[in-house]
C-alpha cells in the first residue's frame, strides 16, 4: 500500500489488504500493533484528517511559490520512432549551440537573480535524446552546477 502524502510504502498481505478494502471496514478490531504500524505509514488516519485537502494545499504552494520554478525544454521535434499512429510532421534539425547557450542563460538568471530553491528541467519534443550528447547533457550538467 502506498501513501503518496507520506510517500510511504508498506506491504501487507492479502487478508489485510481485503479488511481494508471495505469501505467504512472497521479497523479498529484489528490487532494493536498493526494498526499502529498502518497508522504510522499513513494507511489509516484519523478521521479529522482530511489528506485531500493537504495535498491541495501543497498544491497550491508549489503552484504560487515564488522560490520554484519548471522548464520545458523542447530540443527537437524530430523523432526517430515512426510509430504508425502518429499524425506529427516530424521536421529535422535540433537546437544549435547558440540556442543551447541562451536556454543556459535563461536558467542562470532565473535560478540566481530569482532566489530559486527548487528548479525543475524537463525534456520535451519528438523524441529529446536524439541530441543527448548535443544538448540534453550539456544543459542538464550544467544547470546542476549553477
Amino acid at each position: 500500500v502506498y501513501n503518496q502524502l507520506r510517500s510511504s510504502l508498506l506491504e501487507i498481505d492479502e487478508e489485510l489488504f481485503r479488511r481494508l478494502s471495505v469501505p467504512d471496514s472497521e479497523v479498529d478490531t484489528l490487532d494493536e500493533e498493526i494498526l499502529e504500524e498502518l497508522h504510522a505509514n499513513g494507511v489509516v488516519c484519523d478521521t479529522n484528517l482530511n489528506e485531500e485537502n493537504i495535498i491541495l494545499a501543497n498544491c497550491n504552494i508549489r503552484r504560487f511559490s515564488n522560490d520554484m520554478a519548471r522548464v520545458t525544454i523542447l530540443p527537437t521535434l524530430d523523432c526517430n520512432f515512426h510509430c504508425w499512429y502518429c499524425y506529427e510532421n516530424h521536421h529535422d534539425g535540433f537546437m544549435t549551440s547558440e540556442d543551447v547557450a541562451k536556454v543556459l542563460e535563461f536558467c542562470r538568471k532565473t535560478i540566481i537573480d530569482g532566489k530559486i530553491k527548487h528548479f525543475q528541467l524537463d525534456w520535451f519534443g519528438g523524441e529529446p535524446l536524439m541530441y543527448f550528447q548535443e544538448v540534453v547533457y550539456p544543459i542538464s550538467k550544467k544547470v546542476q552546477e549553477i
